[in-house]
């Protein structure tokens, strides 16, 4: 079987290090192209000896440029490489992510708090068929021993951890989740009633503080951090080891969280305490927690088992009188009356303290990374010249001739040395390449006049100045700028696609097309800086690509609050990052009251008198210099043309130059396609000009400060739903209402009491004896007569039928509560329907569905499903980026891309006055929420949230 071609770094080509070979080669050029003018290839010949000191400059180069890449990465002596520079980032940095999982969160919030000794995470999960609030989570935080002694002693330690626990969960939350509840688990101290037998000549302080540290490893369930050399001694690969967030007190194992103790049974315990070294016999009797003796004690909701005595004045052996209360040692069939208790507390805590340590890693976990980048400096771009080789008869070396020597000897070694540094042109400007490697695949991209490679070569070569008049040194550029740019731009994409990344160009050949980039020079600037500045940021924007946007002021002092998609989007398609808010108000730019713009609806007239702007001819202006505009450039025209065409050089004319100085200058702008009005009346046409730069420009920065997006997650509204009541509605296969609660006796006031109302309806649903027909509805009722649901308003009618609202409603029950074994057949028919039907009569056919409502305080009914993993990406509709077609596909592709697939999107592009409303009520909302501190605020925000939502559902319903 033939195999492909493949490359390796290993093979190099072995010509270039072969003297012989490359001199025969070039012998063998010599006779192809000279064989009839030059027949004398011996050693004596002149351009023999010039071709093997060609061929001693290739081995030269060929040596050098064979080095190790890492060695010719190094830029000085004593310096390892520069890794941020190169686009090397440490395992920590690039195997890294924002906590995902539980699991990956447990493991930050332990590394994060010196208090937490564990934390349980538990997320409420949809069950059935209903659609209701997902993505919310709650918290349980067992704290450490010495935290518990704490908030024993000071009152406000609770309240200081969990605003600051809240703090960190809501800066490091992912999109479309949520903490409802965080609780740090209260200690609720316990007793064991035991007897312990050992054997004589036993140490029994060693055998007590193991037997301790067994019973506090079961009680408070402790974590174990690794050193990267324990974790390696695991088979852990270094993926594995760097998976999840990054932790600065060690490592932990991907592995999910034992559960918390809830019980405590004698049995249990009798098995841990036999299994402890050096113990002949146990005999757990009872567990005893305040004034209650049982076998098997259940603790309270919110609380946890604690072993030690954390109350009144502290004593630190006073601490351990709960684990000795209860306790008896026997040796030999005697008890132990007297036992060295402060030896056992302190053997325990040394052994606890040993094991259950962190550590300080610093970089001690990037010590492999670090290594590989302690490489030897080359110095490959040293240049010898070629001329300080050749025989002194040759008199191109450092000697020179004497100034007694023939002007015609002189000149003839004039013209060698110059012949010579053609060839030196190349070989000292290959090994200036290979000097600056460092530099050419530096991701800073700071330099955009850099030259291809530098001329240090030059002052090796003897006598180098003889040749230049004025001693001045040669062009060291030997390509244009836009050709370096577009070596630069395709370095990048080389360096992105190492992590799987491309930064597209499209959005900056949108910008170049509507001439929002006026030149190929500035197209290639802005895409390289945006692929530099995804370079440089690689690591942070994969790290935290699912994080959701935190609400407030950031947990750590510099952090970005924004969601990473948010970042992402933005960097990958040359949106202004927070420009916001989006609406700028045209008048807040001065303009001067010219005479009403005139406007030209002769075309002959308009070319005879007017003549095109030239893009070449427009001068270079400053972004700070204001431009006087007349109020019809500003009122005249539709907004959408005026973002779109004012940034066009095409749309702009000048009046032409004539003999009488008199006239003065005009400028004049396209509105509509046969309407042109004046904007400007100048003494001379460098001011026209400069006038017409300064509208480009202005309009140019209007479209940029107007590029923006919002990205709303749904779930941080949750807000509104402050003393809600609960609900359902079951919908048809149209989206209509068919049976829900509506009567205001139906609704909930928690959410247990919605699942007995559902259950209920479950139940009666089936008996046609609980219908009641009233108002053009279906009242369905329970045995005590409350109405449990009520049926969509039917069309006018005297004589309902209830068998067929009682057969309907049955299938609705089948579909929505029977096991799924017993009617799979029935659900594989719902989704064939779906299949088939499609849009009838203009309505979409979709499934049925049980949808939870809330019932808000202001009488609006909202559904629960709005919050459940849902964003909303609110985009202007007016610069004219954002008008493009294949902008705003590139923009929906990219976020369908890149967001988490669980996660629904609505992509909205709205027109200012939509923008301006909604930026209204979400500012305000923000601003409350970042500051919402006590209870009392609650209601002005769940208003707040509401406003918002309803803005939301405003824009929904008018795409």
């Amino acid at each position: 079987m033939k195999t492909g071609d493949s490359f390796s770094k290993n093979d190099i080509e072995k010509t270039s290090l072969n003297f012989s070979e490359l001199r025969n080669k070039g012998i063998e050029y010599l006779q192809e192209l000279g064989g009839d003018i030059w027949t004398d290839y011996n050693l004596h010949d002149p351009g023999l000896t010039i071709l093997e000191q060609l061929c001693y400059g290739l081995t030269d180069i060929g040596y050098r440029t064979a080095y190790p890449l890492e060695d010719l990465l190094v830029k000085n002596k004593d310096l390892p490489i520069d890794a941020r520079a190169n686009a090397f980032f440490s395992p920590s940095d690039i195997f890294s992510s924002h906590p995902v999982t539980n699991t990956d969160l447990r493991k930050l919030i332990i590394d994060r708090f010196d208090e937490v000794q564990n934390v349980w995470i538990s997320r409420l999960k949809n069950e059935g068929f209903h659609e209701e609030i997902s993505g919310l989570s709650r918290i349980e935080v067992l704290p450490k021993l010495r935290f518990i002694r704490k908030l024993s002693a000071d009152q406000h330690a609770r309240e200081d951890f969990i605003n600051r626990l809240k703090k960190f969960l809501n800066a490091n939350r992912n999109m479309g989740e949520y903490f409802s509840e965080v609780c740090l688990l209260q200690p609720r101290p316990v007793e064991i009633k035991c007897n312990i037998h050992l054997p004589e000549q036993n140490d029994i302080e060693q055998t007590l503080s193991q037997l301790f540290l067994s019973l506090f490893e079961y009680i408070y369930v402790p974590v174990r951090f690794r050193t990267p050399d324990e974790m390696l001694s695991e088979n852990q690969t270094i993926e594995e080891m760097f998976a999840g967030p990054r932790l600065i007190k060690g490592f932990l194992p991907d592995e999910p969280a034992k559960e918390r103790i809830r019980v405590l049974d004698v049995d249990i315990l009798q098995r841990l305490f036999s299994k402890a070294d050096g113990v002949v016999k146990c005999e757990v009797k009872s567990i005893v927690c305040g004034d209650t003796e049982s076998q098997k004690m259940t603790i309270d909701p919110d609380h946890f088992f604690h072993l030690l005595k954390d109350t009144g004045q502290y004593d630190s052996n006073a601490r351990f009188d709960y684990l000795y209360s209860q306790l008896k040692v026997f040796i030999n069939e005697k008890e132990i009356n007297l036992l060295h208790k402060d030896v056992i507390n302190n053997l325990l805590f040394e052994k606890w303290s040993k094991k259950y340590r962190a550590y300080s890693m610093g970089d001690q976990k990037e010590k492999t990374f670090n290594e590989k980048l302690e490489k030897t400096y080359r110095d490959p771009g040293n240049y010898h010249s070629l001329q300080r080789h050749f025989p002194l008869i040759y008199n191109i070396g450092p000697e020179g001739l004497a100034d007694s020597e023939p002007e015609e000897k002189k000149a003839k070694a004039s013209q060698l040395k110059a012949f010579l540094m053609l060839f030196e042109h190349h070989l000292g400007g290959h090994l200036s390449q290979l000097a600056n490697l460092n530099h050419f695949f530096d991701i800073d991209f700071s330099s955009p006049n850099e030259p291809a490679f530098r001329n240090e070569w030059i002052n090796s070569v003897p006598n180098w100045a003889t040749l230049f008049p004025d001693h001045q040194l040669p062009a060291s550029q030997t390509e244009s700028q836009e050709a370096y740019l577009k070596k630069k731009n395709a370095v990048y994409d080389h360096m992105l696609a190492r992590f799987g990344e491309e930064l597209s160009e499209v959005p900056w050949k949108i910008s170049a097309r509507l001439h929002l980039l006026r030149n190929e020079k500035e197209y290639l600037l802005a895409v390289i800086r945006h692929k530099s500045l995804f370079l440089k940021n690689v690591d942070r924007l994969g790290y935290n690509r699912s994080k959701g946007e935190s609400i407030g002021a950031p947990e750590v002092p510099g952090e970005n609050e924004i969601a990473g998609l948010e970042e992402i989007i933005c960097l990958k398609s040359g949106i202004p990052l927070r420009n916001k808010p989006i609406v700028k108000k045209l008048s807040e730019q001065p303009a001067t009251l010219l005479a009403p713009g005139e406007h030209y609806h002769n075309i002959e007239q308009l070319h005879h008198n007017y003549r095109p702007v030239r893009l070449t001819e427009l001068p270079e202006f400053s972004e700070n210099e204001n431009v006087n505009l007349s109020p019809s450039f500003l009122g005249g025209i539709e907004i959408k043309l005026l973002f779109r065409e004012t940034v066009n050089p095409q749309n702009y004319r000048i009046s032409r130059k004539t003999s009488d100085d008199q006239n003065k200058i005009q400028v004049i702008f396209r509105k509509e396609t046969r309407k042109w009005v004046r904007l400007y009346e100048g003494k001379n046409e460098a001011d026209a000009l400069r006038f017409v730069a300064q509208s480009i420009n202005y309009f140019t920065e209007l479209n940029h400060h107007a590029e923006g997006f919002y990205l709303l997650d749904h779930i941080l509204l949750l807000d509104m739903l402050a003393d809600s009541q609960f609900g359902f509605s079951f919908k048809s296969e149209y989206g209509d209402n068919f049976f829900g609660t509506m009567a205001d006796e139906s609704w909930s006031q928690t959410e247990s009491e919605r699942q007995n109302s559902l259950q209920e309806f479950f139940l009666c649903a089936p008996d046609a004896d609980n219908y009641r027909f009233e108002n053009k509805q279906w009242l369905l009722q329970n045995n005590e007569g409350k109405v449990i649901a009520t049926s969509a308003p039917l069309p006018d009618t005297e004589n309902p039928v209830v068998d067929r609202q009682v057969e309907k409603a049955k299938n609705y029950i089948r579909f929505f509560s029977s096991p799924e074994e017993k009617n799979g057949a029935e659900r594989y028919a719902e989704m064939e329907k779906i299949r088939l039907m499609g849009s009838i009569a203009g309505r979409n056919f979709g499934q049925r569905r049980l949808v939870f409502q809330r019932r808000l305080s202001n009488g609006q009914i909202i559904n629960e499903d709005f919050f459940d993993f849902q964003v909303s990406f609110l985009f202007p509709d007016w610069p004219a980026r954002f008008q493009e077609a294949r902008f705003r596909d590139f923009i929906t592709e990219l976020i369908r891309e890149r967001i988490p697939s669980h996660i629904k999107n609505n992509i909205l592009w709205i027109d200012r006055n939509q923008m301006q409303n909604f930026e209204s009520v979400y500012q305000k909302w923000k601003d409350a929420k970042a500051r919402q501190k006590e209870q009392s605020d609650k209601h002005h925000l769940a208003k707040l949230a509401f406003d918002v939502y309803t803005e939301i559902q405003t824009l929904k319903a008018a795409k």
